[in-house]
């Protein structure tokens, strides 16, 4: 256990006591603990997390004594000694904390003064306090809670004139005065207009919709009723995107607010917001955790939800339902599109990515409408005011935002030249990669996979895109599939059996299902000279998400089913958390089949146009003999994703094995060296590096990292 300390704090500001126990049954392992919080030793109604906060400490409230009754079943309460909150004067003037700009759909350009405490506005307001290096400040408004409850972070919102989107631009800012009466000096802060604009699209209502531009994001405001059926009571922060986008953003916390507050990514055709004109839209978001308004646990989890149809109700597009839980500050969210189809994920770390849906705005029954080219994307927020009571406890409340922009693969591109890519996704949960993901074995990983789902077999032959050095290239290849039920995605039903990261773990999450006794074929046709001329290997990935000891048998045929590549037999690791080349072993009939583990196979110097990848668990003849290939008791052979890739032989090259130091300004490695900015990447080759390379110790941090 973690006893609660002391805690010391000026006054007005928020104080923060928390406690760590665990407990442990000897029939039943790890046990729930139970928390009571007790100030001057009686109990704090509610106070019953591992945390306690309070907020706006008086100095009245100094010497006040904390302590908290732990509990689990089974075993005696027990009580932490108490510690004293102690509460200081406020003698320091407020600070700047970040100054942020950004346009408004009703004032053009407003700029954002972040300051760490309350303000008095009849001091603080004055517009000779406010001075720009070019435009000119034409109004000012104060706005209360712009960074949560447990914060005592306010803002100024300036109106300005003279400034564009994109622009650099210094602020001078002199004149602030707190509650306490301490004055700020004359500060000078840099800042940059975001290009993008924000929105209130909530019907008129006694609470504001505002957002507050930060230097890395946007504290965005709302104070509206309902977000559902025809009513968008939302802030919207937006830009308008042209054909297919892949957009990520950081969501570093959200209030209290009511239950089903929906904070997160969207993808809308217009602003229209309300009735019968209400603007068809795609959400991806989070909802408060762990408490709502009251006290009592919110909804927890991450949602989608969209409308189809213009002043159509709204509906629900898949989600976890409060499975996982947003890891505030990193609960992050990422919306794809891929012409009318739309694409949610959640993430704890920005890298790997876990599904929650897809929505088809124009599927092939002809229910709905295509997308037009243009659309509107970006952070919105909804509180759900409506759903919040007693209504005295209704306001305006805020999620914070940030890191939005365009998705970074943190994956790195392999040594080919061409490749053609078929990631096969989920019916349901989905798995689809964007066009910014590298996926795949480090040799072949390739950017621009066609994603191939939600279908038995297909009506029209999927036309086919490749990837050249990152670049999409059209292609007249084509792909089909049959002899499967559908395909699934264990990942999100308790069977996971998939530890990757980043975009591999959903390159291997979806896969062609196969069942006991069956075989799947899948037929490319067409394919282009820059395989077919040289030759070309194929890498067929396989069993990701499929429990451990399952396994099949793959080969390759032409189109009239003559043998090009023999059967390799694969069974499947447990929990793997690296891509492994399955060895080709030799075929040999009966129960001498050998199988090997691993997760992809290479059929290595084909050159035919056109070709059958089978995965099979029939009996099947090998050599005039009969052999039943199928393992494991629910039999599997199912393929996840398939590569063709230029040139042939790639594969068989002696690997480096990769190794770096760090000694002084020396950097010693094998194979090749990558750099980065963050830990997190994205990494990219140092161009002409040999080892040892000599590098400057006293710039900019980077951090280093060698590959194959």
């Amino acid at each position: 256990m973690t006893a609660p300390v002391a805690v010391t704090v000026s006054e007005l500001s928020p104080a923060k006591f928390t406690v760590a126990a665990t407990a442990t049954s000897a029939t039943r392992g790890g046990v729930p603990v139970r928390y009571q919080w007790l100030k001057n030793n009686v109990k704090i109604p509610g106070a019953t997390d591992a945390t306690l906060n309070l907020l706006g400490s008086t100095l009245a409230d100094s010497g006040t004594k904390y302590s908290v009754i732990i509990g689990a079943p089974g075993a005696p309460d027990v009580t932490t000694a108490q510690v004293a909150l102690t509460v200081i004067p406020d003698n320091v003037p407020p600070t700047i904390l970040s100054v942020g700009a950004l346009n408004s759909k009703a004032n053009g350009i407003e700029v954002s003064v972040l300051v760490d405490e309350p303000l008095t506005e009849a001091d603080s307001l004055k517009l000779a306090n406010f001075k720009l290096s070019a435009g000119t400040v034409t109004a000012a408004r104060y706005i209360e809670n712009s960074s949560g409850l447990d914060s005592r972070e306010r803002a100024i919102i300036l109106n300005t004139t003279g400034l564009s989107a994109g622009g650099s631009y210094t602020l001078t800012v002199s004149g602030l005065k707190d509650i306490k009466g301490n004055a700020s000096g004359s500060v000078a802060t840099p800042f940059t207009v975001s290009k993008l604009t924000w929105a209130d699209l909530a019907r008129p209502s006694d609470f504001d919709q505002d957002v507050v531009a930060t230097k890395t994001g946007f504290n965005v405001l709302n104070g509206g009723a309902a977000f559902w059926n025809t009513d968008d009571d939302a802030t919207f922060v937006y830009e308008e995107v042209t054909g297919n986008f892949d957009k990520v953003a950081r969501m570093e916390g959200q209030d209290p607010s009511s239950n089903w507050a929906r904070a997160g990514l969207t993808a809308r055709v217009s602003l229209d917001a309300h009735g019968e004109t209400a603007s068809r839209y795609q959400n991806v978001h989070a909802n408060p955790y762990p408490k709502k308004f009251d006290g009592t646990d919110s909804n927890q989890g991450f949602e989608t939800n969209r409308r189809l149809t213009v002043g159509g109700a709204t509906s629900g597009s898949n989600g976890d339902n409060g499975a996982n839980h947003p890891a505030y500050p990193n609960a992050w969210l990422r919306l794809i599109r891929t012409g009318d189809i739309l694409h949610m994920y959640r993430s704890s770390d920005g890298v790997t990515w876990f599904a929650l849906g897809r929505t088809d705005f124009n599927p092939a029954d002809g229910s709905g409408e295509a997308l037009p080219a243009k659309m509107l994307v970006g952070m919105v927020f909804g509180s759900e005011n409506g759903n919040i009571n007693p209504d005295t406890e209704r306001k305006t409340w805020n999620a914070r935002f940030r890191d939005y922009g365009d998705f970074v693969s943190p994956g790195v591109a392999g040594k080919q030249t061409y490749s053609i890519g078929v990631n096969f996704t989920d019916d349901n949960r989905d798995g689809a990669l964007g066009a910014a993901d590298i996926a795949g074995a480090d040799v072949s990983a390739q950017a621009n996979w066609n994603n191939g789902y939600n279908k038995e077999s297909l009506d029209t032959p999927l036309v086919l895109k490749a990837d050249e050095a990152g670049a999409v290239k059209t292609t007249t290849a084509t792909v089909e599939w049959s002899g499967v039920p559908n395909t699934w995605a264990s990942t999100g039903r308790g069977e996971e059996n998939n530890k990757l990261t980043g975009p591999n773990h959903l390159l291997m999450s979806g896969f062609l299902d196969t069942t006991s006794d069956s075989t799947t074929q899948v037929k490319f046709s067409g394919l282009p000279t820059k395989l077919t001329t040289g030759k070309y290997d194929v890498v067929v990935y396989t069993l990701g998400g499929v429990a451990s000891g399952r396994g099949g048998a793959f080969r390759v045929t032409d189109l009239n089913g003559t043998e090009l590549k023999p059967y390799v037999y694969v069974v499947g690791a447990e929990n793997p958390t690296t891509l492994a080349r399955v060895p080709a072993k030799a075929s040999t009939p009966g129960d001498g089949a050998t199988y090997a583990v691993g997760s992809y196979v290479v059929f290595s110097g084909l050159n035919s146009p056109s070709i059958i990848i089978e995965g099979t668990t029939q009996t099947v003849s090998v050599n005039g003999a009969d052999v039943d290939v199928g393992v494991g008791g629910t039999q599997r052979a199912p393929i996840n994703a398939i590569q063709l890739v230029s040139p042939s032989g790639l594969f068989d090259q002696v690997a480096v094995n990769p190794t770096i130091s760090i000694q002084g300004d020396k950097i010693t490695f094998t194979g090749t060296l990558q750099s980065a900015d963050t830990v997190s990447g994205a990494y990219t080759d140092v161009a002409g590096a040999t080892s040892p390379l000599t590098i400057t110790t006293t710039g900019a941090q980077k951090f280093w990292r060698a590959r194959q």
